[in-house]
């Protein structure tokens, strides 16, 4: 690589992009670059760049551009690393390489398994490649419009991998889901190309099922190396990758905070994301900021509880969902907030989720807590809720002690987790 050598990602849309942080780490002068179909030709042969990575929908359009095709690329039927030599367009697939790196991370065993793989693009081209590589019994493709499709996948419900390879799901929909995985009698595995969320709904279900699974980072952070690879010719080295990925994870992954009224999760929150400087968000905040837009809901939770808990608890909900989708954050919820299972699956999208222990103390909590007039209240609620926050939780601090000492505990076990989801 030449030092004034400029790269960049093609693709419509561009907005949930990690590409260009990750390859500007890598040491790359990286862009960004959202294209109409109508402008691929030109762009592919004037364009200024001397290397370009191809995403969605463009892994199979920009194949009549290409003066040579790699091996990696004829075995695929599509592109996703383009260079530039000598005037000649050359693309290579370094998503096949990527998929085998996420597929073995998760343990996901293809060998003699019946593959589902959701989509019919450039992505889907290169998973199948990658399924009939490792030996599976049986690979098929579910479609739109295909012999394969959404109205008799009943056919192919004893398929044991499932692997996603259209953007349902992406940011900024995050809610998006394409099949149950509960049809699926005999399931394996499950991949999910999508990385923006880090887990999707497809992600989280199978995790929850205990399903050997992977979210789509793995995937983009090991293809975008070898692509490297190729743009500047320094090896790909899967200790170099790992070392990437987990510490690229753990920075991108918000940090939440549950608990009882009065377990200190603002006050924590708030110390936590300055040791880690990061953004603090608090979910009540943003319901009352929501609220004070209605006509009859004054800037309080007392009052916008007056109108109803049914408001207040949708309110609730469209907070969550809205910080959730960001990253590198510190959020602390409204102590009801996991009675909702909607709310629960937006925060750990994105999120690392602690449960904030304290024994109830009504001198600690707030007087404008619509639900707590008095200790029996916060007893009462600290029964009932105490299994929903642990379920919904990966770890669970004791907040018995002093400020100092929660939020080391805190800042610890978020890279203790971290890493060991990654094992």
């Amino acid at each position: 690589m030449k030092k004034d050598d400029r790269f960049c990602l093609i693709g419509n849309p561009l907005g949930h992009s990690f590409s260009k942080e990750i390859h500007t780490r890598l040491g790359c002068f990286y862009d960004l670059v959202q294209l109409e179909e109508s402008e691929l030709e030109k762009f592919a042969k004037k364009g200024s760049y001397d290397g370009f990575n191809v995403t969605i929908p463009f892994k199979q359009k920009i194949l009549p551009y290409m003066n040579c095709l790699d091996e990696s690329a004829k075995q695929t039927g599509a592109v996703n690393t383009v260079v530039r030599r000598n005037g000649r367009l050359v693309g290579y697939n370094t998503d096949f390489k990527g998929i085998l790196f996420a597929l073995k991370r998760a343990s996901i065993e293809i060998k003699g398994k019946k593959a589902a793989i959701l989509g019919s693009g450039g992505t889907s081209a290169t998973a199948k490649a990658v399924v009939q590589s490792l030996n599976a019994r049986e690979t098929v493709v579910i479609s739109q419009l295909g012999q394969n499709n959404y109205s008799n996948l009943d056919q192919h419900f004893d398929s044991e991998v499932v692997i996603n390879t259209t953007p349902v799901g992406m940011f900024p929909e995050n809610k998006g889901e394409l099949i149950d995985l509960d049809d699926f009698f005999l399931l394996e595995g499950v991949l999910d190309v999508v990385y923006n969320p880090l887990r999707t709904n497809l992600v989280l279900k199978a995790e929850n099922d205990g399903i050997h699974c992977s979210g789509g980072l793995p995937m983009l952070v090991a293809q975008a190396f070898y692509s490297r690879e190729i743009f500047t010719g320094e090896p790909a080295l899967i200790e170099d990758i790992e070392r990437f990925l987990t510490q690229f994870q753990k920075e991108k992954e918000n940090i939440v905070l549950v608990g009882m009224p009065g377990s200190g999760k603002t006050t924590i929150g708030k110390e936590v994301a300055k040791r880690l400087h990061r953004d603090f968000v608090d979910t009540d905040d943003l319901v009352v900021s929501k609220g004070s837009a209605l006509p009859k809901a004054l800037r309080s939770i007392p009052v916008i509880f007056g109108e109803g808990e049914e408001l207040f608890r949708q309110l609730e909900c469209e907070a969550v969902a809205d910080c959730a989708k960001k990253f590198s954050g510190v959020i602390a919820t409204g102590g009801g907030a996991v009675l909702d299972e909607r709310n629960v699956n937006a925060l750990r999208q994105n999120g690392i989720v602690f449960y904030l222990e304290r024994k109830p103390d009504f001198n600690n909590c707030s007087t404008d807590r619509p639900l707590v007039g008095c200790l029996e209240d916060l007893e009462y609620l600290h029964e009932t809720r105490q299994p929903y926050y642990e379920q919904a939780a990966d770890f669970v601090v004791s907040n018995d002690g002093t400020v100092e000492e929660c939020v080391s505990k805190i800042a610890n076990c978020s890279v203790q987790i971290t890493n060991a989801a990654e094992n």
